[in-house]
């Protein structure tokens, strides 16, 4: 595959101005977006080997990753157009690319702004341009209207019952602890981590270990499951604590 050629700036009568610079300096940047966009999905490859066939350093994968997500939200150029007519009402310049990475997380309609989730996306486009949001505001209003949870990292977890819950966490525990230590034998034994940490990692491995045997006590044995019940609650304290003291201390070695 041929090397990428920097985007020449597009013909588009509304990617230039004599007035506003600014306001040619996004929308080309939308159009390069776009436009490597429909590249990578047109080559059919992944991301890295996209990347490496272009020369196209690993630290440029998420921008790809954008790219190629924005061109299959918007690869009809029709709704692409749409998108960069819009103009905020006070400033008068066009949305750049830090609202997009907001309006991609929109994945289902929503009826307020029409039936497709196409029609979501460029509803709360054209409110943020009404209303001049900024990239922030639009965040909130998109979590707040669509019932999203304040956190945006990942789905809310709903185990099905207690006994799952705990099996989930220590199955995760575990793989935490294993790279733990696998990084600690890297560690030059004249850099080892401190003995808060080496404990905080004790810990865990109690807590862990407790809550595996917590899941194969009979139901009809109550008593061994609230002694376990207890000793966690207790290492948990424990491991608060010790992760508190460890986070202070960084933040004064780092200040």
């Amino acid at each position: 595959m041929p090397k990428l050629k920097p985007k020449k700036p597009s013909s588009d009568p509304t990617a230039s101005t004599k007035t506003d610079p600014k306001v040619a300096q996004i929308l080309d940047t939308l159009q390069s977006h776009w436009d490597i966009g429909r590249d990578i999905i047109a080559s059919k490859l992944t991301i890295k080997v996209f990347a490496k066939e272009n020369e196209i350093p690993e630290q440029a994968l998420r921008t790809l990753r954008f790219r190629r997500a924005f061109y299959l939200a918007y690869k009809s150029k029709s709704e692409f157009q749409r998108f960069r007519d819009l103009r905020f009402n006070e400033s008068k310049r066009p949305l750049d690319s830090s609202y997009i990475k907001y309006l991609l997380t929109i994945k289902t309609p929503f009826k307020k702004f029409g039936e497709t989730v196409a029609d979501a996306r460029n509803g709360f486009a054209e409110h943020a341009a009404k209303n001049d949001l900024s990239p922030a505001q639009l965040h909130d209003l998109i979590k707040r209207e669509c019932g999203r949870p304040e956190s945006s990292h990942g789905r809310k977890y709903r185990p099905r019952d207690k006994a799952t819950a705990i099996e989930d966490v220590a199955r995760e525990a575990v793989k935490w602890i294993k790279r733990c230590e696998a990084a600690i034998e890297l560690v030059p034994s004249n850099s080892r981590p401190s003995q808060t940490m080496v404990t905080l990692l004790r810990e865990l491995s109690q807590w862990t270990s407790n809550a595996a045997e917590l899941c194969e006590v009979p139901k009809d044995n109550e008593e061994k499951s609230k002694l376990l019940s207890l000793s966690m609650n207790s290492s948990w304290e424990k491991i608060l604590a010790m992760h508190s003291s460890c986070v202070a201390k960084l933040k004064v070695k780092n200040a």
